[in-house]
């Protein structure tokens, strides 16, 4: 019996309430998206993704699709991109591959002080033996 209520109160709530086609969204930025949306009476969820062929803010998939029936308040979800991040990558690989350059470096001055240091030490050591 409880069953029955529950699906039929389900069934009454999902017929009211205003149907409408939910609108293209794919390739407008997200702010345009969000306020089409809602114009159609839809909630819009915006989901940042990494996009490599897309422009930054451009949506490129949305959640129902275009044309489907939905009802008003119903939320749409609208992923886009982050842009490019190919030129960031090459930026941020160049500026990494510059420090490893620079620890290697004073990496290496660091060994040879301490070689120095180590021959410096035995060249003393020697003097020593030779006077004594």
């Amino acid at each position: 019996i409880l069953a029955f209520i529950g699906s039929a109160l389900t069934a009454i709530y999902l017929s009211r309430g205003e149907e409408v086609a939910v609108p293209k969204l794919v390739g407008k930025n997200q702010n345009e998206a969000k306020r089409i949306g809602s114009s159609f009476g839809l909630q819009v969820e915006s989901i940042e993704i990494f996009d490599e062929g897309s422009k930054k803010d451009i949506v490129v998939r949305q959640d129902p699709k275009a044309g489907m029936i939905v009802k008003k308040g119903f939320t749409v979800k609208v992923y886009y991109s982050s842009g490019n991040r190919q030129s960031e990558s090459k930026n941020s690989s160049n500026l990494n591959q510059h420090f490893l350059g620079l620890v290697r470096t004073l990496h290496s001055f660091d060994l040879y002080s301490q070689v120095d240091s180590q021959q410096a030490s035995l060249h003393k050591l020697e003097g020593e033996k030779e006077q004594r």
